[in-house]
């Protein structure tokens, strides 16, 4: 087991945080890319912002790749090959948001009030759950529009945009980009299509894929996730949030397929749910009532599920019972984020403060 440090801001403050987050193994698992959220608390308003960068397994040497300050950051980044990155530029709460992605090492490189290859969305006022499909060829976003007299009834969709058209496009300008030497510029934004339109007032917390990208779910402010035929935007079925007051957020946090894609794990008021997907039936729940889950993953081989905890813990249950397999704890403060490596053979979690803690995984 190992403890890998990123730096963070320079010279913190009383109140200042930072984690490491949206952790995702490289396809040869010797490197971890990964963001760093910085919250810094100052008098009239808190600054946020983002680095997104990988961090080298073997030396522990971290290479920023690109900052940004901004609000929102998606939950998954990377593509699962981690050849491209996508983020929002701008508060995504506010009109105009713009998505960005770009190939992860060329990233982001924004000079002069333009940008690399640009997602246009649809008539947003707010966007969530930006993800990429297993395959990299598909991104995926929860839009919502206000509607109404007073603009207070949500109206969201499911949306996605051709990524591999997208960067067919050619350059509309012959800038050069100094991070690279090569040609940069604005590429023509690539438009969205609507997949599927949810029910009015439901407002969209995460998105995810299922690895045959038949199907994506998108978990809800409320705590429901809807299952959705990405052909033909039909609701496949309403997996309902249990009720009761173990958090005051009930807003899905985070959502993971079993890599056969026969169950599907939820975080939702600080328990797991996992669910079977062709019946949307409720296999089992785990919760502490000591801590909350916040991250979760599965094993390349379906077979356990790995917890990310708010007192530090990372928990492996079993998948198919929920029973607590192994449970491992450090000083790192809350854990925000766990990943496997593709092989399996070691996990990662993020931690407060740019703490990762690398470890290997029992046969």
């Amino acid at each position: 087991m190992r403890i890998l440090n990123i730096p963070g801001p320079a010279n913190p403050k009383r109140g200042d945080r930072w984690f490491a987050a949206c952790l995702q193994f490289a396809p040869d698992a010797h490197e971890l890319f990964l963001r760093q959220t910085v919250t810094q608390r100052r008098k009239n308003r808190d600054k946020q912002w983002a680095s997104f960068g990988k961090l080298d397994l073997t030396t522990g040497h971290w290479e920023q790749l690109c900052e940004f300050e901004h609000a929102e950051s998606p939950l998954k980044a990377w593509s699962r090959d981690c050849s491209r990155i996508v983020t929002y530029v701008g508060d995504s709460h506010r009109d105009g948001d713009i998505i960005v992605v770009d190939d992860s090492q060329n990233i982001l490189w924004e000079t002069e009030g333009w940008l690399w290859r640009c997602i246009d969305l649809l008539e947003t006022q707010a966007t969530r759950g930006i993800v990429f499909s297993p395959d990299g060829r598909w991104l995926y976003a929860a839009e919502h529009a206000f509607i109404g007299p007073r603009r207070r009834t949500v109206s969201a969709s499911i949306n996605r945009a051709d990524v591999h058209a997208h960067f067919a496009k050619p350059m509309e300008t012959s800038k050069i980009n100094p991070l690279t030497g090569q040609p940069g510029g604005f590429y023509s934004p690539t438009p969205m299509t609507r997949v599927a339109v949810l029910p009015e007032g439901v407002a969209v917390s995460v998105v995810e894929a299922s690895p045959d990208g038949r199907s994506v779910v998108a978990g809800t402010t409320t705590g429901d996730t809807y299952l959705i035929r990405v052909r033909g935007g039909e609701t496949l079925g309403v997996l309902k949030r249990k009720r009761g007051k173990r958090t005051e957020n009930h807003a899905v946090r985070r959502i993971s397929f079993r890599p056969s894609g026969k169950q599907l794990g939820v975080v939702v008021d600080g328990m797991v749910r996992v669910w079977d997907v062709k019946s949307a039936k409720l296999l089992w729940d785990a919760e502490d009532a000591k801590a909350h889950a916040i991250d979760l993953a599965y094993h390349p081989d379906g077979n356990t599920l790995a917890v990310a905890r708010s007192d530090g813990a990372a928990v492996f249950l079993d998948a198919q019972t929920g029973a607590v397999r192994k449970r491992y704890a450090w000083k790192v403060g809350q854990l925000n984020s766990i990943a496997f490596s593709p092989d399996g053979l070691t996990c990662a979690a993020g931690g407060e403060k740019g703490q990762v803690v690398v470890w290997d995984v029992d046969a």
